[in-house]
């Protein structure tokens, strides 16, 4: 199943370590201010303790006492703001931007402007990426940019060898964003929207060496194989015309029931990983009756582990797909129970 994925949406001549990295590497100096003067990576800017003023507990090591657990946060579409528009200023009742609020949990958040979003709008957009890469795929190219990420976590972790000092594991210009030290076993992805589709292929994609303890993914998909919704949705064009997200699923429009791969077997192969699917009836890109089928299979995946209790999360709410109140207030939850303990 990987292989079909991957046969489909795997981008050709990704180019160089930087080309691959993208919004990670980019020059900040160009970009507008987040948060402090600076954009980029955004991780709790209070000092790390353990036990008392940073030191390690009795008998812990000083890198495992002081490691960060990680959260990637991957916005939906913010062609105009960038990922601060998407989470930075969404606000909840008594908390600030999404960004900040689980930062104060404990969490090392690493968000970025992905491919043809914000201040890359004009840099690889749809027109100038597929000039760069005429047989590519955006969505590779982003699902490549959170693998990257996980390289970068790799690389400020205790575990880090010299592939991290040679560029070979994207490296070139990460010493420069001051990170703490990260704990490359608890890497978890929250997405909304586009960023939830980004996050469930780049879990499934991961390599074996980086792995993904957890996602978290908010709307952000639809069954394809019965056409994607047909024209209320958008169908299948969302993916590879709208948005120009697959070009290669064009070459299904008029045959959708033999799509290479669907979001069931796709999530399906996640299990036994800690997951929570957020999808609500609501959500005009998505087919609630086809989502409803995909997410019984789901379940059956991660019960033929026996961890359906424990480690599958699913929310099927009367509403919009949005990341409001309620969304954020869930998400949250998510983070203090599976990411924080």
């Amino acid at each position: 199943m990987v292989w079909m994925v991957a046969q489909v949406v795997t981008s050709q001549g990704a180019g160089d370590a930087h080309e691959r990295c993208g919004g990670l590497c980019a020059d900040r100096r160009s970009e507008p201010w987040w948060p402090s003067g600076e954009r980029g990576p955004v991780v709790p800017q209070r000092k790390l303790t353990s036990a008392s003023a940073g030191k390690a507990p009795e008998g812990a090591s000083r890198g495992a006492a002081l490691a960060w657990p990680v959260l990637l946060l991957l916005p939906g579409h913010s062609f105009h703001t960038g990922y601060p528009g998407a989470y930075g200023h969404m606000k909840s009742a008594s908390q600030g931007g999404l960004l900040q609020a689980i930062a104060a949990r404990g969490v090392a958040v690493l968000a970025w402007d992905t491919v043809g979003m914000g201040m890359r709008q004009h840099v690889d957009g749809a027109p100038h990426f597929y000039r760069r890469f005429p047989n590519g795929s955006r969505l590779a190219a982003m699902v490549g940019e959170v693998h990257a990420a996980l390289d970068l976590v790799h690389c400020a972790s205790a575990a880090a060898g010299a592939e991290c000092a040679d560029g070979e594991a994207h490296n070139p210009t990460y010493p420069a964003l001051k990170l703490p030290p990260l704990d490359e076993k608890r890497v978890f992805l929250l997405g909304y929207s586009l960023g939830a589709t980004v996050a469930l292929h780049a879990a499934a994609l991961a390599p074996a060496a980086r792995p993904i303890a957890g996602v978290a993914a908010f709307g952000g998909w639809t069954p394809m194989r019965t056409g994607g919704g047909g024209a209320a949705t958008g169908g299948l064009r969302i993916l590879y015309e709208t948005f120009a997200l697959v070009p290669r699923l064009g070459m299904f429009a008029d045959a959708p029931h033999t799509v290479p791969y669907d979001y069931d077997e796709l999530i399906g192969s996640l299990a036994p990983m800690a997951l929570l699917l957020y999808a609500p009836n609501g959500n005009r890109f998505a087919d609630a009756a086809d989502v409803a089928t995909a997410i019984r299979h789901v379940n059956a995946s991660w019960a033929a582990h026996g961890a359906a209790a424990v480690h599958l999360e699913v929310h099927t709410p009367q509403a919009p797909s949005q990341m409001r109140d309620e969304e954020i207030s869930v998400a949250l939850d998510w983070v203090e129970r599976l990411v924080v303990s």
